[in-house]
């Protein structure tokens, strides 16, 4: 039993290192919006963090948020939230708040990783998987111009990756069997109820 019980500490890492597995961009530039540059919130791969995920938000009405997700290297996640705040003088200020995970939070990461939140390709086109209305005429491409849109930052000891998406929401209504519309929703109603945070 002590042999066993000593094998699974040793093979734990290994274990949980595996679930992060996604591809390299090899001209990754690490995403920053311009809101955030004056502030100090870089990634700590080399150090403490064996992987990290950054979901960037940015619309037109509102200013930028970022959610952050991280496993360190004993093997514990951490999530923040990152809001900036503008004063009547047009100064900016970061928030940032710690989440709590939900006890069921390993079960929700695993189906964020069936939803291919690691492997989302990289602005996904819709027109070709379009659902028509009555009475409208098939595969016309709905322009969306006003809504969201949404990086990704995947960050590993190993692997660097980034992707973006535009308005999925919106476009979802149009393309309901485009399979990353699909997919990133799902990752967004997931991360919606962990950070308390609604997309819009």
């Amino acid at each position: 039993m002590k042999k066993l019980l000593t094998l699974l500490f040793i093979l734990t890492p290994l274990i949980s290192y595996s679930q992060f597995k996604f591809p390299n961009d090899t001209n990754f530039i690490y995403y920053h919006l311009d809101h955030f540059k004056d502030f100090d919130i870089k990634p700590n791969i080399e150090k403490s963090m064996s992987f990290e995920l950054r979901l960037w938000v940015s619309t037109f009405t509102k200013l930028p948020v970022l959610l952050r997700l991280s496993y360190n290297n004993e093997c514990v996640w951490k999530a923040e939230k990152y809001i900036v705040t503008e004063n009547k003088i047009n100064e900016y200020k970061l928030i940032k708040s710690e989440i709590l995970l939900p006890e069921n939070w390993n079960e929700l990461w695993d189906s964020l990783v069936v939803s291919n939140i690691l492997t989302l390709p990289d602005n996904p086109t819709f027109r070709h998987n379009k659902i028509a209305k009555d009475g409208e005429i098939p595969f016309v491409e709905h322009a969306i111009t006003d809504g969201t849109s949404y990086t990704v930052d995947l960050l590993s000891k190993e692997n660097n990756r980034q992707y973006s998406i535009d308005n999925p929401i919106g476009y979802y209504r149009f393309y309901k069997n485009s399979q990353p519309l699909k997919d990133f929703n799902r990752i967004l109603e997931i991360l919606s109820k962990v950070f308390k945070y609604k997309f819009e």
